[in-house]
């Protein structure tokens, strides 16, 4: 492309510069949020507690240059291994309803 990785470019005055996406680093930042709770997450104590779940909260941070394209399969693993353990010791007996908008 042209202008790639230079400092000066050529544009006229009422243009706007767009810079390359591919340049620098990308995250995607991927949490679930809960109207009573906040931000889903357990307690240390509630962590402490339950020695079978691996995750304290939702939150994960991919980088795209280290960890690709965030994907529906990244959604269903993080909702597997994070949320539902998560959700469950917060809301014993409740059924969850996950809303996603993409």
């Amino acid at each position: 492309m042209t202008n790639d990785g230079q400092r000066r470019i050529w544009t006229r005055e009422d243009e706007d510069i767009l810079c390359s996406k591919h340049i620098g680093c990308s995250v995607m930042v991927s949490a679930f949020i809960c109207p009573c709770h906040g931000l889903l997450q357990l307690s240390e104590e509630q962590f402490s507690a339950n020695p079978h779940v691996k995750y304290r909260d939702t939150f994960v941070v991919p980088s795209v240059q280290e960890d690709g394209y965030w994907r529906s399969e990244h959604m269903l693993e993080q909702l597997e291994q994070r949320v539902t353990p998560i959700f469950e010791i917060l809301h014993p007996g409740c059924v969850g309803v996950f809303c996603f908008d993409q």
